[in-house]
This record gives structure tokens, sequence and C-alpha cells, in this order.
């Protein structure tokens, strides 16, 4: 291996442009990535929807996109790099999506973790759970008129979704959910909007970066990447830090991302050029 470029020299070959002015998440070059992991053991922590799978108008029908399935396969094989997928679907959704039994899982943005020797489940899940059902059960019944808009009751989170909804009456959402974040205020939720609609997700002081720093610690010597499309991944960015490699699916400004790419299939190349790195 040749030696590696210094500060910014380093900086300057990871992304395109770089001058003054530039905005502070960066464009990745992705032969770059492939080039500063080679001869490092990896711990990929990944989202889905946005990241792993194209977002849909009906996001329950998402699916990986093509080939990813199969690089995530070869790299969890591989045997010194570890696969964790981090999202807001419950663990049993994500196994049913990608079917690899061998990747950890982090669902209902990281109040349950699975995976090979680990089992996580937040102690104050009980107390989300319920809460969630009395929202789950109020917005049903305020939205009920509004035909598409679909509720989605995860378990330990909540899914609010209006992509099937007639574009003009989807004017009608917005005032409709500022009313309901008012009424359910008490039940202790945090309201994060996403593609087209919003995750209530139960005020545990608890996030995916939480759950990132817990998986972290499996593999300490080991570098950490971190790939996600939106709001609720920012924390996963903050986790692994300036010491690991993070990736926004989108250009973002203000995001704590590292750099970004432009969409899904530029993921798909990207753990092409790892899987590729990890069988040399």
């Amino acid at each position: 291996m040749g030696s590696k470029p210094r500060g910014g020299a380093r900086e300057a070959s990871a992304c395109r442009g770089g001058g003054r002015g530039e905005p502070r998440v960066r464009r990745l070059d992705l032969e770059w990535i492939a080039r500063s992991t080679r001869g490092r053991d990896l711990h990929l922590f990944l989202d889905f929807d946005g990241t792993l799978a194209a977002h849909r108008a009906d996001g329950g029908r998402s699916v990986p996109y093509r080939g990813i399935i199969g690089e995530l396969s070869a790299l969890s094989r591989a045997g010194t790099d570890r696969v964790s997928i981090v999202s807001g679907r419950p663990v049993a959704e994500l196994k049913q999506k990608l079917g690899l039994k061998e990747l950890y899982y982090a669902g209902n943005h990281g109040l349950d973790i699975r995976g090979p020797g680990e089992a996580f489940l937040h102690p104050r899940a009980a107390a989300a759970r319920k809460a969630i059902g009395a929202a789950a059960r109020l917005i049903r019944s305020r939205t009920r008129r509004v035909k598409g808009v679909v509720v989605d009751q995860n378990g330990l989170s909540l899914s609010v979704n209006f992509g099937l909804v007639a574009p003009l009456l989807r004017l009608r959402i917005r005032p409709a959910i500022d009313g309901l974040r008012r009424e359910t205020a008490a039940l202790g939720l945090r309201w994060q909007e996403g593609y087209l609609g919003w995750d209530l997700i139960f005020k545990l002081g608890w996030d995916k970066g939480d759950a990132v720093s817990r998986l972290m610690r499996l593999t300490r010597k080991s570098l950490a990447v971190a790939i996600g499309d939106g709001a609720s991944d920012e924390p996963m960015f903050r986790a692994v830090g300036a010491g690991g490699i993070s990736i926004r699916v989108g250009r973002a400004r203000g995001s704590n991302a590292r750099f970004w790419v432009r969409g899904v299939p530029e993921v798909a190349r990207i753990l092409s050029l790892l899987r590729s790195r990890s069988s040399r």
C-alpha cells in the first residue's frame, strides 16, 4: 500500500470541488472510499428507506435496490466486516425485506436491536408501546375521512404517510397534523417529518445515534461507515464522528454528514466497491 495523503490533500481527494464557499457536506468520490477503506475492517450502519430502497408513495412496498442484498450478504460473510441496518421500521419487517440472518438490525429508530450475540430492548419500551397505541387510535379517528392516509403502527413507533393522498387533498393534511401534534403532546411523542409523512417517536432520550454507539462497541477497532438520507439519520452521523465516514443520500446543507451522494444507485455502487475491496 502507498503512503496516505495528509490533511487537506486527503479531503480534496475525497470530494469534487473544494474551493472557498463549498458547503461543509462534500460530494463523495466513490473511488476514494474504496481506496481509503482498503486494509480496514468495517462496520457499516445503513438506513433502509431512501438508502437501501428507493422511497415509494406506498412506503410499505419499498424493496431493496437491485443487487444490494447480494452486496450486503457478501460483506457480512467476509469475516472481518459487520453490517447493521438502522431504521424506523420494526426488526421483523427489516428481516423480512432483506432476509439476511447474519446482519444486525436496529429497528424502531434503535429502540430494538437484534443480531448475532446481541439482543437489546429499551427498558421503557412498554411505555413507548402504550403511547404509540393511543396516538394511533387518535390519528386514525381524525384522518379516516381523508382517503389515502396510511397510519402504520410499528409497535414502538408510528408513521403517518400521505403519499397516496390526491395532491389537491394534501392541502388538508397540514392543518390536521398541526392539530394532532397539539392533541398528542401529552403522550410524550416527538413528530419528525420524513418523506411524504411523519414518524412519531416516544421521547426517551434515545435515537439511532445511541443504537449506533452501542453497536460500535462490538467492533471497537473497525472503521464506522454510516449512510442515511433523512433527519432521523443525523444522530448516526454524529455517533460515527470525525473518526468514521458519514454519507448523506441527497444533498443537504447543515447535515452532520461529511459527504453526500445523489441517490440509492450510488449507495449500491459504494457497497459494491467495499465488497470488492474485501475480496482482494
